[in-house]
């Protein structure tokens, strides 16, 4: 059985079909690689196989909607279907993990809660284009489609619009969703569409031994595209306009408007809403009154911290005297502390007071994080000294300590990830800093 041609699939001439049976598999292969088709942008990983149906209800990328999920069904097993993609030659071919063979009869499901979000941000898209298109006069240049809870957004053409203008758009858009216009879809040929002189939309004029798809919403827009839509627009609810990202090109002045449309809009009230709840419980403070409360908090967590500082500053200048006699005492070529409160500040501060106290210059090592967490901690170092062997022993400490890093000369730095720090690693690179100086000291 051959496959159905691309642009008149069953998910574009029905985008409400939510499965088809009696579809066969035209053919099955392996990706290859990492990189190969077949690759899960969402998820991050890559399916086994590519399967080609002789047709399909699930929509692959493109036009700037992400691909349909769902699943192909036989008799004996449901597949998942991760990712549906479109060749350069058009075909049309689903990532999923198991090897069906062709002439496998199987039954194509999509995942409709998905695949109705995408319509609503495609459709959405298409009617504030043909709104701002209508009555600011700016044209799209491109738009893109994110996961939920990412907004989608258009780049309309123009000088930066204000907010007076974005606001009346988006009432004029709302107020075409009320009117409910019909969203129909005509296929044509090439040959066809060029008789149509300026009547539809397109980037490129069109050569294509495909049928050209023509997406329209009934007395306001005729344009070009391959994805999935709704069929009338009072099925998008409504439309938010978000925010407004100009972006001031030599080339070119864009309006990059984020937007969201109908199940996403509601899903996103009520994720404000829970997290509203949630903040006035945090906060003790409802409504305009969080910003005032942030505010103070804010100012609070300042003071405490410029407080903080004084006060490790302070102790830093007690306890680098106490470490340098210490050390002059032992005379163990090193000088090494670890404070589980410290911050990088107090790191920076012993240093200079160790310094301070030293009739000349020392090595130093110094921590800060909780090496008693559960599982191992986090943390940061600082190693400091005569510049001969320091950066043998920062080798020993980021090897010990597991941690990322670098430096040079006489000084160096670096970040232990969570899990590396313990009393163990502790001991081990402090052991390890001393056998290494037997070494640089010969």
């Amino acid at each position: 059985m051959a496959p159905t041609p691309p642009y008149i699939l069953a998910c574009q001439n029905d985008s409400h079909l939510r499965e088809l049976a009696g579809l066969e598999v035209v053919e099955c292969k392996p990706t290859e690689g990492e990189n190969a088709a077949g690759k899960d942008k969402d998820a991050g990983d890559t399916a086994s196989f590519l399967v080609q149906l002789s047709d399909t209800v699930l929509f692959a990328e493109g036009g700037g909607q992400p691909s349909d999920t769902g699943a192909l069904e036989t008799p004996e097993q449901t597949v998942r279907v991760r990712h549906v993609e479109r060749a350069e030659d058009g075909s049309v071919w689903h990532a999923v993990d198991v090897e069906l063979p062709p002439g496998t009869k199987v039954t194509a499901r999509v995942d409709w809660d998905r695949r109705r979000d995408h319509m609503a941000q495609h459709s959405g898209q298409h009617l504030i284009t043909a709104v701002a298109l209508r009555t600011i006069g700016y044209d799209t240049g491109s738009w893109s489609m994110g996961p939920y809870p990412q907004p989608s957004y258009l780049d309309l053409l123009g000088p930066k619009l204000t907010q007076e203008q974005i606001d009346q758009l988006e009432r004029d858009v709302n107020d075409a969703i009320l009117d409910d216009h019909a969203v129909t879809v005509r296929t044509y040929t090439s040959e066809e569409l060029a008789n149509l002189g300026d009547e539809v939309r397109f980037k490129e004029r069109p050569s294509s031994e495909f049928p050209i798809r023509v997406v329209s919403i009934a007395a306001l827009d005729d344009n070009m595209c391959c994805g999935t839509h709704v069929k009338r627009v009072s099925e998008l609810q409504a439309v938010k306009l978000l925010k407004n990202d100009f972006l001031n090109k030599k080339q070119s002045q864009i309006n990059r408007l984020q937007f969201v449309a109908g199940p996403r809009l509601l899903r996103c009230t009520g994720d404000l809403s829970t997290r509203s709840l949630a903040l006035t419980a945090a906060l003790g403070a409802a409504g305009d009154d969080q910003l005032d409360r942030v505010s103070q908090l804010q100012s609070a967590s300042k003071k405490l911290q410029n407080e903080m500082k004084s006060v490790l500053t302070d102790l830093a200048n007690l306890v680098g005297p106490n470490l340098v006699a210490q050390e002059e005492k032992e005379q163990s070529g090193i000088i090494v502390y670890h404070r589980r409160e410290g911050s990088p500040q107090f790191m920076e501060a012993l240093s200079k007071a160790i310094a301070a106290a030293a009739s000349s210059e020392m090595r130093v090592f110094l921590t800060i994080g909780d090496e008693t967490a559960r599982g191992g901690g986090s943390g940061a170092f600082l190693l400091t000294g005569p510049a001969e062997g320091l950066d043998a022993l920062n080798k020993v400490a980021i090897d010990t300590l597991g941690a990322k890093g670098g430096g040079k000369g006489k000084r160096f730095q670096g970040k232990i990830p969570e899990g590396s720090l313990t009393a163990k690693s502790l001991k081990e690179a402090h052991a390890g800093l001393r056998e290494a100086l037997k070494t640089i000291s010969q």
